[in-house]
């Protein structure tokens, strides 16, 4: 049986195209065009990476709607690798920056958000209603930072939760601080950034929580890249083989009977059709007869005999 009336040459073709591209994006899932730094001859699970970002949007949403008994919407806008200077570019006025030491790997991370975020949450804390136009001050108290402070954990608290399945981590916040340029600790690093949307009420906001890119290249597994054969006949095989596998319905019909269309517009029930040997039949798939064959019976099963391929 020739292997194209299952899996046609276009068809193969077209299969080949998707295992062609041995370039591996680990941020595709989540939308971003930056990858992290891949050491050679590795391969990192874009899936654990895209589950990680995610379940850390989700467990801010949860940590932040329990604390501020306010129902709040998180939403990852994106996730990309950034240098400091890039992360940072339009995140330089009026914002808060929050340093941490993430344990036991000892690689930096930051949160970032803006005064009016922080001004909000000291609102519905204290019993009063988010109010978009409220003037926001520059420089907060010591209540507001500490809320702030209390901001950033909720954040880490979220990305170990996030992380537990595949690494138990805890945090250390190392400063707080409302200017830039007093960062120092991961001024160097290349920076796995996750921008959140942060909705309350009417009033919108961000969070960006940005990661030493080192802690996922240690922390997401690895397995060694497999070499193979860099040939279309490899694949094609493979995947024939595969095809192969697979179930397939098949049909045996009689063969064709020809009658006028007068006969066949009066036929009723009870009516006769003449046909030839009942024992020949045809073996269909997708409706395209492949072999002729012969009804009968084996045993006490009724079977089909190949006679031969058509």
């Amino acid at each position: 049986m020739n292997d194209s009336k299952i899996l046609s040459p276009d068809e193969v073709d077209e299969i080949l195209k998707a295992a062609k591209d041995d370039k591996i994006d680990l941020t595709q899932l989540i939308g971003s065009n930056s990858v992290l730094s891949n050491p050679k001859g590795k391969n990192f699970s874009a899936k654990i990476l895209g589950n990680i970002t995610d379940l850390t949007w989700i467990e801010c949403r949860n940590q932040f709607s329990n604390f501020t008994r306010r129902k709040m919407i998180f939403n990852l806008k994106k996730a990309e690798v950034l240098t400091q200077t890039d992360a940072l570019q339009d995140k330089l006025e009026k914002r808060i920056y929050i340093i941490a030491k993430i344990l036991p790997t000892n690689h930096y991370c930051m949160i970032v958000f803006d005064l009016a975020f922080l001004h909000q949450i000291v609102n519905v804390l204290f019993g009063g209603q988010v109010n978009e136009n409220d003037p926001v001050s520059e420089n907060p108290g010591k209540i507001s930072l500490a809320i702030a402070e209390k901001i950033g954990k909720l954040v880490l608290d979220s990305f170990v939760l996030a992380c537990q399945e595949y690494t138990k981590i805890s945090y250390e916040i190392f400063k707080l601080i409302r200017l830039p340029n007093l960062i120092t600790k991961v001024e160097e690093d290349r920076l796995y950034c996750m921008d959140m949307d942060v909705t309350i009420g009417s009033f919108e906001s961000a969070i960006n929580f940005m990661v030493d890119e080192r802690f996922f290249c240690e922390v997401i597994p690895r397995t060694e890249e497999v070499v193979l054969p860099n040939t279309k006949n490899f694949w094609r095989s493979a995947i024939e083989s595969q095809v192969v596998d697979s179930l397939v319905t098949v049909s045996i019909t009689l063969p064709n009977i020809k009658i006028s269309l007068k006969e066949f517009l009066e036929m009723k029930k009870d009516a006769l059709l003449p046909i030839s040997d009942p024992r020949s039949v045809y073996v269909d798939l997708n409706n395209i007869k492949i072999f002729r064959g012969n009804a009968g019976q084996l045993n006490d099963t009724r079977v089909v005999e190949i006679e031969r391929e058509i």
